[in-house]
């Protein structure tokens, strides 16, 4: 989970840096100065349907942040049952429901006969892709009903998150966007900066503490059936 976190960070920093930006931006009177392959310099304001679309787009960066994080963090509970090559029969049956959905439904009979060696391991390597995993419908609903499929813990502090309700903002937004309901013009127009910076920084804070939850799940290995 380090680098799962790591890579968080990293993007979570790209982003403030972006909304940062764009607060600065949507100023009245903000100007881009800028100089052609003369050196002349040249001013020009900053046109509104461009500030609209800078804020649409922060919706794209949030949602691709909950997408490639929570992927990530499952993924991981794989990793590290095949590290300690733990077998089919020791894992909780909710997961062991999971590789046998996955198994039925996206597994090439061929590949897995193929790979597989000793069923009872190899079949927690073979039977899960995080490609499968979302398909743009990552919201708070989602991720607790992955929770209670791994028995992970959804808990975080209400006051800084809200328990994740901003992701569904930023889920419908960004698939809007993706699938061309609206124009980024059209989204941005709808949202001012300040409120962008909130579901920003309620999402970002729902997701860390979720990441935080699957690494203390993983370091416990509540992944195994226990009594």
């Amino acid at each position: 989970m380090k680098e799962v976190k790591r890579d968080f960070k990293e993007r979570c920093d790209e982003i403030n840096d972006y909304f940062a930006f764009v607060d600065k931006v949507e100023r009245r009177g903000s100007k881009i100065t800028f100089s052609d392959d003369s050196g002349k310099v040249f001013t020009e304001r900053v046109e509104t349907n461009l500030v609209k679309t800078l804020k649409a787009q922060g919706f794209i960066l949030l949602y691709n942040l909950a997408e490639s994080s929570i992927k990530k963090a499952i993924e991981q509970i794989y990793i590290k049952m095949k590290r300690e090559k733990v077998k089919y029969d020791k894992i909780k049956d909710s997961i062991k429901r999971e590789i046998i959905v996955f198994l039925k439904t996206r597994k090439n009979a061929d590949e897995f006969v193929n790979a597989v060696n000793s069923v009872s391991k190899d079949i927690i390597e073979q039977c899960f892709s995080s490609r499968f995993l979302f398909s743009g419908n990552v919201d708070a609903r989602e991720i607790r009903k992955i929770a209670d499929k791994y028995g992970f813990s959804t808990t975080t502090d209400y006051q800084l998150t809200q328990n994740g309700r901003k992701l569904l903002t930023v889920k419908t937004q960004r698939n809007d966007l993706s699938h061309g309901i609206y124009s980024f013009q059209e989204v941005g127009k709808n949202f001012s900066i300040e409120q962008l910076i909130e579901i920003k920084d309620q999402v970002i804070a729902y997701l860390s503490q979720i990441l935080d939850n699957i690494e203390i799940y993983i370091n416990n290995k509540d992944y195994l059936d226990r009594p």
